[in-house]
């Protein structure tokens, strides 16, 4: 409540210079109430709260991603992914609206209502993976960077799908064999070495 009282007093006194009117204000106090609301995990208000954000101000990048996330924190990955795609489109040099749209992504397979559709589940887990790497790559073409905590964090996501990727592959070339038995000699000669951890990260993943 104090943050909400200092960011809404913050507000009214630099709207004159910063051209901010009335309900640009009110979406700022929305956003920070909005926050709040997030760090109390109570998302069902914390998404009403980001809505109001993006009402008053339709260009409220950081609103747009904020209300992405608390849609997935809800478990409402299939609305949270058009709200980070508005995000990422106002403005594209948000890295942390390119990652929470990779988690998304992941994630989409745990939409709440999915949860009876195991088949829809595993085809969203597989088929989505290409696009959760796209947004990470997307996270990490900023330049400069301007947020470290998302760019380390889509590193570290992008390099865990690049390996579950060549993994995936290594499996596919090779399904007579264990990835975590040792190799066999055949015929005088070794098999194909299953990849280790480092191994199959592969050099970008790396």
């Amino acid at each position: 409540m104090t943050r909400l009282l200092y960011v809404c007093l913050a507000c009214s006194l630099a709207g004159p210079a910063w051209g901010f009117g009335g309900t640009e204000a009110q979406a700022v106090a929305e956003y920070t109430h909005g926050m709040d609301l997030l760090d109390k995990s109570d998302f069902h208000a914390a998404v009403k709260a980001f809505r109001a954000a993006v009402a008053d101000k339709p260009d409220y990048a950081e609103a747009y991603d904020k209300l992405g996330q608390a849609l997935c924190d809800e478990g409402r990955q299939m609305d949270a992914v058009p709200v980070l795609r508005m995000a990422t489109t106002i403005d594209p040099r948000l890295t942390v609206a390119w990652y929470d749209l990779g988690q998304a992504y992941e994630r989409m397979h745990l939409d709440r209502r999915l949860k009876a559709d195991a088949r829809t589940r595993a085809k969203l887990k597989s088929s989505d993976a290409p696009l959760a790497i796209a947004a990470y790559r997307k996270a990490l073409e900023v330049d400069p960077p301007n947020d470290i905590w998302a760019e380390a964090h889509s590193d570290f996501r992008l390099g865990v799908l690049l390996r579950d990727r060549a993994i995936a592959a290594w499996v596919a070339l090779h399904p007579d064999q264990s990835l975590v038995a040792p190799p066999e000699p055949v015929a005088g000669r070794l098999q194909a070495s299953p990849p280790t951890v480092e191994q199959a990260n592969l050099k970008e993943a790396m």
